[in-house]
This record gives C-alpha cells, structure tokens and sequence, in this order.
C-alpha cells in the first residue's frame, strides 16, 4: 500500500501537471513553451499482457495544434527504497510511452531518500548498443531552496515539494503563503499530509502559522491540528508537575492523559495536578 508520502508526491502531479516541467528544468530539459501540461492515463500495459502502472504521466501537448499533438511525455515515478524490478519495469515505461504518443518521453523520479536516490540514478542499460536509460532523479538535493513568499503562492504544489524536501523556517513559512492560493478543499488536504509529514519543529512552526491566518485555516480540519497541538502540550503540563512533585505516574495515567484532546479537561487535570496525592487522584 502507498504510503502517505507517496501519495501526496503523486497528488502534487495530478493536481498541477506543469509541476513537471519545473522539475526537469533543474536538469536542463526545456519543454516547448506552446505547450500545455495534461495528465495522462498512467496505465502502461503495451507490449506485454501485464498491467504496469506508473504513478503519473505528464503530457505537454501542442497549444497551436488542433489535434493537440504530442511534443513531451513525462513518467513520473516516486521511489522510497530500492526495488529492483524497477529496473526492468522502467523502460517499459518509457518504450511503451513513446510508441502510444509518437513523441519523446523522459524518466522523471523523486526520491526523498538521498541513498535511495544514488541507485535509482544509476544507469539502466537495455543490452543494444548504445541503448542505455539513466533515469533524471530530483532528490532533496536537486531541488533548489525557494523561501519566496509570492513564488509560493504563484506555484502552490511546488511549495509543498519544496518544504517536503527542505523542511527549513523560511520555506515553511513560503508554503503558508502558497496554500492561500488554493480553494480550501485542497488547501486542507494539503495541510493534512504536509502536517503529517514534516519534522516536529517544522510542524509545530507551520500550525503557529496557520492558527493566525483566515479565512481557510479557520476550518474544523485544520483548526483541528492546532488544538491536537496545543492538547499535548497541556497533557505534557499536567505530566510533568505529577512529576516535579515526586508523584509516580503509571503507563495507563500517562496514556489516558495523553490520549485527551478537551483542553478544559485537561486545564483541570492540571490545577489538580498540584493538589493530589495519587495520579490515579486526577480523575476523582
């Protein structure tokens, strides 16, 4: 099953295509600029009769063209560990992409894991002369640092990308500003896997953030990752004055107190938490 690491790299690409041609610029590959970003089925099953599946496929179609013809496929992959199938599988890809769109197609892989990212660079040669497929991989290191507020919020998923890969106060307060540019649906979802995600420091700093901002982040989901935040640090309250005060406290105490998320009980748990004499007392 995907993680939720993986899911929220892909998410990125279905939402805002043109993510990919940003990412191959940083490697010296330009798209055409009259060409628009579509997502493509990711479903690859030419040439063989089993169903390979990539996680996104990019399209940059001829804006001038009628038809809409082909100048750039992307396949985007994202890789979290080494797997060797992967070697086999993508050329493939690219094979079977090329022969369905009749244009050039290129490997795009991000790996947020920079040992994983050295083997997935390597070489992948097909045994025909001359055939060798290395694959472009944008790792934490190859994606620049961007902490622009007005980038971020011209260029939302890249921000994400962005404060995923450099998880730094500046990028995550760009990111802030990015989400205000989308529709609060999306805004949300986003919040909740880069919420997730982050490093606690970074997490807690883009909560602050979000606590001041209207009018999205006044929505129930998010405001719901404020309060959890601002419930441990109660709960850590109550635990530690237990403890400042030489009273033991048993795993099921510190359990239950952990798992409350009511700041007004847990506001009592605390001016308790003075007075008892047990920590079984609290909940008297």
């Amino acid at each position: 099953m995907p993680s939720l690491e993986h899911e929220t790299l892909v998410s990125l690409f279905h939402n805002r295509p043109a993510l990919a041609a940003e990412l191959l610029a940083e490697f010296g590959v330009r798209v055409p600029q009259h060409a628009r970003a579509c997502l493509e089925s990711a479903e690859l099953p030419e040439i063989t009769p089993v169903e390979f599946r990539a996680d996104a496929v990019v399209v940059f179609r001829d804006r001038e063209d009628r038809n809409g013809a082909s100048v750039l496929a992307v396949v985007v992959e994202i890789q979290r560990g080494r797997d060797r199938r992967k070697r086999w599988s993508w050329p493939m890809y690219v094979a079977a992409l090329r022969a369905r769109l009749h244009c050039d197609v290129v490997l795009l892989v991000l790996c947020p894991d920079q040992d994983v990212a050295g083997w997935c660079a390597q070489p992948i040669a097909l045994g025909h002369p001359g055939f060798v497929l290395t694959p472009l991989v944008a790792d934490p290191d190859a994606i620049p640092i961007i902490d622009d507020p007005a980038r971020a919020f011209d260029d939302p998923e890249l921000a994400v990308l962005l404060a995923l890969a450099h998880p730094v106060e500046k990028v995550v307060e760009a990111l802030a500003r990015g989400l205000e540019a989308l529709d609060p649906e999306t805004a949300v979802d986003y919040t909740e896997h880069v919420l997730a995600l982050l490093p606690a420091a970074a997490q807690k700093h883009l909560e602050e953030l979000l606590a001041t901002r209207t009018p999205i982040y006044s929505s129930a989901f998010t405001q719901q990752f404020v309060e959890q935040g601002r419930a441990a640090e109660a709960a850590d309250s109550v635990l530690r004055v237990l403890t400042a005060r030489s009273i033991a406290v048993s795993d099921s105490v510190r359990d239950r107190v952990r798992s409350c998320t009511d700041h007004e009980q847990l506001t009592e748990w605390l001016t308790r938490a003075v007075h008892v004499d047990t920590a079984e007392d609290l909940f008297d």
